[in-house]
């Protein structure tokens, strides 16, 4: 078990904070901005030896690539309170990770808020912040395999208005 707490990581290289066949972390109270990808999580395979329960939570995550990387072999990780704003893709869950928790986070101004692909369909997505308030269900897209096979996650309770995450007075942990 690792913590990583309260740190200030810019910088203009590949990863902030990078977690490979590691479970039971904490990841809180981190600002991060300027990497290719803030937040990497990711298994070995062909142990299948995944990333698995996880904390993520009460995080400023902003201009990368990637905000947030599940990357291969990452389940039932809890991904919540972060503000992940200004990045090509606020979240990007591949390859076999499943079952993760993604709940009342802040995308704002991403150029794609989340993705999933190769079947890591089955996460729950609730109370996120989209860019804007929503009444209806927000849809997730992605793809069972690259590009073929189109499948849809949806947040149903997305936020009315930002979730209230101070990154530097605390966070949820669930």
């Amino acid at each position: 078990m690792n913590y990583v707490i309260n740190n200030t990581i810019i910088g203009d290289g590949n990863i902030g904070i990078y977690l490979c066949d590691s479970q039971y972390n904490i990841i809180i109270k981190n600002t991060i901005t300027g990497y290719d990808i803030g937040i990497v999580l990711e298994g070995i395979p062909p142990n299948l030896i995944g990333s698995d329960n996880n904390i993520v939570s009460g995080n400023m995550i902003s201009e990368t690539q990637y905000g947030i990387l599940l990357s291969i072999f990452c389940n039932k990780n809890n991904i919540s309170s972060n503000n992940i704003i200004n990045n090509d893709f606020g979240i990007w869950i591949a390859i076999l990770s499943n079952s993760n928790r993604i709940l009342n986070n802040n995308f704002i101004d991403n150029r794609v808020n989340a993705r999933f692909v190769i079947l890591s369909s089955r996460n729950t997505w609730d109370g996120n912040y989209w860019d804007k308030p929503r009444t209806e269900p927000y849809m997730i897209i992605g793809r069972l395999f690259y590009f073929v096979i189109p499948w849809i996650n949806y947040d149903y309770n997305p936020a009315q208005e930002l979730n209230d995450i101070n990154v530097t007075q605390g966070c949820w942990l669930e």
